[in-house]
Order: C-alpha cells, then structure tokens, then sequence
C-alpha cells in the first residue's frame, strides 16, 4: 500500500507497507502556475504550445537503490497515474536517471540508464518522441527528449 501523494509538485516521501522506499514529485500545470512552471523548465517552452492548457507532470520519482527492482516503481507510477485521472488528459516526463548520492556515471552509464528508464514509462503508455506535441527537429538539447502519455484525447486543446 502506497501512502497518500500529493500532486503540489513538492517532494512526498513515498512509504510502501510502512517502508521508505523513495520520493516522487510530480503536479498538475495549469494557468496558476504555468508560468513558474516554465521558468524553472525552459526546455517546455519548445513544445509548450503543443499542449492543452492544464497538463500533469512527473518530474522525479526516486527509488533508493536497495529497493529497487521490487516493484515499488510500478506501485508508485500506478498510484501517480491514478492521482491524475480526470484532472489531466496529458502526461509529461523527461526520463532522466536522479542518484540520491552524487555517483559520476560516464556516457554509457548514463544512456543505459535512460534506455532502462525509457522502456519502464512505456510499459504504462508513454511515447518517445510524440510528434502530436514534440517537433524533435527543434529540440535544442537532444539529450531533453520529452515522454508523454494520452490519458484520453477530450481534452486535447
């Protein structure tokens, strides 16, 4: 049983069968904090237009490494979807592996953590390169490549 998350874009330790097992963050982006949301993210402001007004973001969600590979990611990413249902119809994420501890990881560490990252989000829909929302061609930093997930296309604006 996951605890209660807050979608306020402020860090919520995540506790599972009274377990700290990580941290999530993630919020709904909407008029009232659009613009503090794209001061902090410049790299939205490439593709910002491509989406509808209110949208959810996930910007971390942390698994201390000895609880990795226990199935709390899925746990959390099933809770975070939930918490979104029926406030948002949009997802962002940028799949970025986060160290609770400064660990250098060279080129290939890194992009094989990133691959790993990449096929975990698109077990729960989401896109690489979504063309509906992302022009990769004006993607000024090739490394920021946006994931998304289409919760339902009402909203899509």
């Amino acid at each position: 049983m996951v605890n209660e998350l807050n979608a306020d874009g402020k860090k919520t330790d995540v506790a599972i069968n009274n377990v700290h097992v990580g941290y999530v963050v993630f919020r709904v982006v909407d008029e009232s904090n659009r613009e503090g949301f794209l001061a902090e993210n410049r790299y939205v402001q490439e593709f910002i237009h491509l989406l509808p007004e209110t949208f959810g973001v996930i910007d971390k969600i942390y698994i201390k490494e000895c609880e990795q590979g226990k199935g709390f990611g899925t746990q959390i990413m099933n809770q975070v979807l939930e918490t979104f249902k029926g406030k948002v119809n949009i997802i962002h994420l940028l799949p970025h592996p986060i160290s609770e501890v400064k660990k250098q990881m060279d080129g290939m560490q890194f992009h094989l953590a990133r691959l790993r990252l990449v096929d975990f989000y698109k077990r729960f829909g989401f896109l690489l390169d979504d063309t509906r929302y992302v022009d990769l061609k004006n993607l000024k930093v090739a490394h920021l490549r946006p994931m998304f997930l289409t919760l339902s296309d009402e909203g899509r604006e």
